[in-house]
């Protein structure tokens, strides 16, 4: 059984929020009205999302794989040694469970505007008072360029029909929970990885804003550790959308 992350599901909800909320500022059209929902007692699988590749299996011609790049900030978000993972192609396939799921540390892809890793002829220059010659120093934060990067690797079953360059979802499960209670991820303000506040409308019809603790989170619905109880009203005040798609509250966000 996947030992549940909380931090990594918690991550990933203020990650959709944020986006959800900087699409609803872009254009009143697209505004969503808040709705009440019920909270959820259910079995739950928390996943992080990541957009993927079609490729051809390095290690065995003939097959293939699906890869995706992960940004190292996602690292902390994904176990060490993923156990399971589906795919899903747009147009393509049904979804499929992979047959295997590993990462791994390949060279950094060269950025096409990089004309080299060190300073220029140019870049160098003389201090007018010691008449030495001075060198730039080197880049650091975000000018630093990394030079390996870490990719998510899962193998297609023989019997799935794919091709090189096909884009597609994958989601690496995190946590697999037999029961949770289950809210949108519209409906919590994180504080934090691990806390945040949830509106309740109670019998009466008033909002009671309540603290919550938070467990992982799939990026449209997030597990309530500790705050809310199954059969509650809440109030869902952001609906998480596919970058490009429609508002939906069940959409997902696709990492990178």
């Amino acid at each position: 059984m996947i030992v549940p992350l909380a931090i990594a599901g918690a991550a990933v909800l203020i990650v959709g929020l944020l986006l959800a909320k900087a699409s609803s500022n872009d254009s009143g059209s697209g505004a969503v009205e808040p709705r009440i929902v019920t909270a959820e007692r259910r079995a739950f699988t928390a996943t992080v999302p990541l957009a993927a590749t079609v490729d051809v299996n390095p290690d065995a011609p003939g097959s293939y794989v699906v890869t995706a790049r992960v940004d190292p900030l996602v690292l902390y978000r994904l176990p060490d040694q993923p156990s399971a993972a589906t795919v899903k192609i747009a147009g393509g396939p049904p979804a499929f469970a992979c047959a295997s799921v590993a990462l791994a540390i390949v060279p950094a892809m060269a950025d096409s505007n990089d004309q080299g890793s060190g300073p220029s002829p140019e870049s160098f220059g003389v201090d007018e008072g010691s008449g030495e010659v001075t060198v730039p120093q080197a880049p650091t934060g975000r000018q630093a360029k990394a030079t390996a990067e870490t990719v998510v690797r899962c193998a297609v079953p023989p019997d799935v029909r794919v091709f090189p360059g096909l884009r597609a979802e994958l989601a690496v499960v995190t946590a697999q929970l037999p029961e949770a209670i289950v809210v949108p991820a519209g409906a919590v303000e994180p504080e934090s990885a691990q806390t945040g506040f949830v509106t309740i409308v109670d019998d009466d019809e008033n909002e009671v804003r309540k603290p919550v603790k938070l467990g992982p989170s799939n990026g449209s619905e997030v597990v309530i550790t500790e705050g809310v109880a199954a059969g509650e009203k809440v109030v869902d005040r952001v609906a998480i959308q596919d970058p490009g798609g429609e508002p939906d509250s069940g959409a997902r966000i696709l990492v990178r």
